[in-house]
């Protein structure tokens, strides 16, 4: 079958990076991967990882990508309730959205400039499921972290889903209260560059200054190394030192 030996490949792999941290466990902290094929093995190597001293587990933004349904589907409940009691964050990293192959294929720039920034646009889907479809309020601990989607579109989401039931009257029988509470109770999102996002009051105080943080994101392309120092001055200049440290390290 397709699936034989996925989750022995999966632990492997997790071994591989927990030894990689070994070397210094207080700053290589690993992001350890979650299989969702099946539960059964996801809720294991949850609890297994978590002995090992997980911080951090990464599971797929998109089940749909790979068949599945999406997390709102009572099939994950049980996983769910398995990390929660963890208190480890669950990290969702955009990736490549699948999803968007069509946009790809019709892309006229060679190397993708078109169609990449839909790439981190996409998140706005995962985020309306997991929060708007009530995972967060049935999972009031859950602790999430959107990685590399950028801040401010988010700022926008936001603002419209609120706008869209608070004012305009669309239903979301699934919360109970408006998306904006959840992203702050649970939800983190990180950036590389984006002065413009962080300049913005309106923007830090939107997304929460304790939901935002950085990243440099190396070894990529994108990477701000090896200028990151440099790099972070500039984006938070003017930015008081506390709310500095909570986005650059804290949070």
């Amino acid at each position: 079958s397709l699936t034989e030996g996925a989750y022995e490949a999966t632990r492997a792999f997790n071994d591989a990076m927990h030894e990689f941290a070994s070397a210094d466990p207080s700053r290589l902290i690993m992001s350890y991967q979650i299989p969702i094929n099946d539960i059964g093995d996801a809720i294991k190597e949850v609890h297994r990882v978590a002995d090992l001293g997980g911080k951090s587990l990464q599971l797929p933004v998109f089940p749909p990508e790979v068949g599945l349904p999406d997390y709102f589907n009572e099939r994950y409940d049980p996983l769910l309730a398995a990390i929660q009691e963890t208190g480890m964050p669950i990290c969702c990293h955009i990736g490549l959205n699948t999803m968007l192959e069509d946009l790809s294929r019709r892309d006229p720039t060679p190397g993708g400039a078109a169609h990449l920034p839909s790439i981190a646009l996409s998140t706005g889907e995962a985020l309306g499921f997991w929060i708007t479809a009530g995972v967060l309020e049935r999972f009031p601990e859950l602790k999430l972290v959107f990685v590399e989607p950028g801040l401010g579109w988010i700022a926008w989401w936001i603002y419209i889903s609120d706008d869209l039931i608070g004012r305009q009257g669309y239903e979301a029988p699934h919360i109970k209260e408006l998306p904006s509470f959840y992203f702050h109770r649970q939800v983190h999102a990180t950036f590389i560059d984006e002065s413009d996002a962080i300049q913005s009051e309106l923007i830090r105080r939107r997304l929460g200054v304790e939901n935002i943080m950085w990243s440099s994101d190396y070894p990529h392309p994108v990477s701000s190394w090896p200028h990151s120092r440099k790099i972070v001055d500039e984006v938070f200049e003017g930015i008081g030192a506390h709310e500095r440290e909570l986005m650059v390290s804290g949070n």
